[in-house]
């Protein structure tokens, strides 16, 4: 099953393009289709999603990942955050909260 920690991991790769409760649009640089995490996302995904992602899409064209969550799972100003912060300790509270059951 896919765990939001391992798309949260590849954040380095990854720019908030839009942001909207529910839905956040990420684009992604060409480098995360080199980077060997994004296989083990693939494979994940393929397996299944955590009850907090609704769906995610993926447009190569524009290099864009748009993935709908739930928002009684996940505070979206905490998955902004996990996104951007630079403090590991922070992103580390944060993103083990979205894979937890009930989440955030």
């Amino acid at each position: 099953m896919l765990e939001f920690r391992t798309l949260l991991e590849l954040r380095d790769h990854l720019a908030i393009r839009d942001h909207v409760a529910g839905r956040i649009q990420l684009r992604f640089s060409s480098r995360l289709l080199k980077d060997p995490r994004t296989e083990e996302l693939r494979r994940a995904a393929d397996a299944g999603m955590p009850p907090c992602i609704k769906d995610i899409k993926v447009n190569l064209f524009t290099r864009t990942l748009t993935v709908h969550y739930d928002t009684t799972a996940i505070v979206p100003e905490e998955l902004h955050e996990a996104l951007i912060t630079e403090d590991r300790d922070r992103f580390e509270e944060l993103a083990s909260r979205f894979d937890e059951p009930g989440t955030v």
